[in-house]
């Protein structure tokens, strides 16, 4: 017999479960929860050794040419967010197994966990960003576009929870996802303009790449941090539909499954 947990609000149980998981990520490490902040920074510093001083590559950005170093960190940072959600979602239901197996609780909530989680190297890669663009006298980012943040943002997350709650699902049933998962995204990756500027591609496979809704999310994250104007009609029209229906067919599959997961985990 399951006991059903007192709590009134998915939200305060999302929070509590969010702060546990903080403190466990890094459980046992000298500086604890601090390398959920130390991690992105060392990886900033990294590439910025890497791809700032040994490699100077250049890339172009709606039809002018950009430094590399910002335009590789607006594609990294919502990639790494977008890749460590995904891959937790592949693990967290087998993490939170005997919970759900005693605790009568919305499992749903752990997937917004896993994905939630993987925004603090955004935020932390974001910051440090939009420092060294300050610096570097070539900011672009207002008051009025922090705004408009949430236009990337929300379609990043929404694609994220779809699959998220489908990655969940299948995992479940299907353990081998996630050994294939890696090389999924690993895959996806190279399809997406992160390290590679899009109008560098030859035309005969840009159209292809145009149909990577990541080509636009990440379109989106880089006019507002490295362009003077925004350009709208960009495809985020069709993401966002494309986006609802993935969101909602994730999130049935998920329903449809979880009436299982104490039997099968």
């Amino acid at each position: 017999m399951k006991i059903s947990l007192p709590y009134r609000s998915g939200l305060f149980l999302l929070w509590l479960l969010f702060k546990r998981d903080l403190r466990l990520r890094y459980a046992g490490a000298g500086l604890g929860t601090f390398w959920n902040f130390f991690h992105p920074i060392l990886l900033f510093g990294v590439y910025a050794l890497v791809f700032g001083y040994f490699l100077k590559f250049r890339a172009r950005l709606l039809g002018r040419e950009v430094d590399f170093l910002p335009y590789l960190f607006t594609g990294f940072w919502p990639w790494i967010a977008f890749n460590e959600g995904l891959l937790r979602c592949a693990y967290i239901l087998f993490e939170y197994a005997n919970i759900i197996k005693r605790i009568r609780f919305p499992v749903a909530i752990l997937i917004p966990l896993g994905i939630l989680g993987g925004l603090i190297p955004l935020i932390v890669g974001f910051s440090l960003l939009t420092l060294f663009l300050f610096l570097k006298g070539g900011l672009y980012f207002t008051p009025f576009k922090l705004f408009l943040f949430v236009i990337p943002l929300g379609l990043q997350l929404l694609w994220s929870f779809g699959l998220g709650f489908l990655v969940a699902a299948f995992t479940a049933y299907v353990r081998d996802l996630q050994q294939l998962l890696p090389s999924l995204l690993n895959l996806w990756f190279f399809l997406t303009p992160v390290i590679y500027s899009l109008e560098l591609v030859p035309p005969w496979l840009r159209d292809f790449l145009e149909a990577n809704p990541w080509n636009v999310i990440l379109a989106w994250y880089r006019q507002l941090f490295l362009s003077s104007q925004i350009n709208w009609g960009l495809g985020e029209g069709w993401v966002l539909m494309a986006g609802i229906v993935i969101f909602y067919f994730g999130f049935w599959c998920f329903r449809r499954c979880s009436r299982h997961f104490a039997d099968i985990l």
